[in-house]
């Protein structure tokens, strides 16, 4: 099954939107976890322009994973651990939803990263968007749909220090619009339609369907609130959520 993985933004203190390149984490070792140093996962689905081209309805993610990525320096070699929470949720759109918790140990890390891995079943999609698509008079319901397994993954950040006693706030921001830049009216009102749906698949429209693909690797927005006693901090954000836990 094809992999997505996608550059996501972090935030500590502030917003900062970044680039870099990923460290190769597939022999990672599994650490054994010091409890007492929680990174907490939540989703908000970012707010919709009342004059956007396609108005989401609903939709999910279907998560199978949290995941957060370490690296550090024992002697003169690299060290790479990772912490896991299997997860088995359909995660609704447009509300916000508490994903989970993964344990981390108290260390000073050279560097970490996040990761919600999505994944498709019998019965669901990795990612599913319900819309419509208003053009002059015309009203056209709209379906993406994606069953490659996605990575939801923060680029990786150096030197951060995970404290014992201290709660992390990491708040995936979703943009569903995002999916869509690229793609026109015109390319909308030419696609093809299934019971007057347009479906946006790798089996139907599939040359929009790659835009979606081109977009998603492109990045989606996160942000890593840093902790205030625990709690979210009250610092204005660029791009803040549009709810307050």
């Amino acid at each position: 099954m094809k992999k997505v993985k996608l550059m996501i933004a972090f935030v500590a203190m502030g917003i900062f939107f970044l680039a870099g390149c990923t460290k190769n984490t597939e022999n990672a070792s599994r650490e054994m976890v010091v409890p007492g140093a929680p990174v907490q996962m939540r989703l908000v689905t970012s707010p919709q322009s009342a004059g956007a081209l396609i108005q989401w309805q609903s939709g999910y993610l279907s998560a199978s994973m949290l995941t957060v990525d370490g690296s550090n320096i024992v002697g003169n070699s690299m060290r790479l651990v990772q912490y896991t929470n299997a997860t088995t949720q359909r995660i609704q759109l447009f509300h916000p939803t508490y994903l989970g918790t993964v344990e981390t140990s108290p260390a000073f890390y050279n560097g970490l990263s996040f990761v919600t891995t999505l994944t498709s079943g019998q019965q669901f999609h990795a990612i599913q968007l319900n819309g419509l698509f208003r053009f002059a008079n015309q009203y056209v319901p709209v379906q993406v749909l994606i069953d490659s397994e996605v990575l939801l993954s923060s680029i990786w950040l150096d030197n951060i220090t995970i404290s014992q006693g201290t709660t992390y706030n990491c708040i995936l921001y979703f943009d569903p619009s995002q999916l869509m830049t690229g793609i026109n009216a015109a390319r909308l009102l030419d696609a093809s339609r299934i019971d007057n749906t347009l479906v946006i698949s790798a089996n139907s429209n599939i040359d929009l369907y790659n835009i979606v693909m081109t977009n998603l690797n492109n990045g989606i927005n996160v942000l890593f609130a840093a902790p205030n006693n625990g709690v979210l901090d009250t610092m204005q954000l660029s791009t803040p959520p549009a709810v307050v836990y």
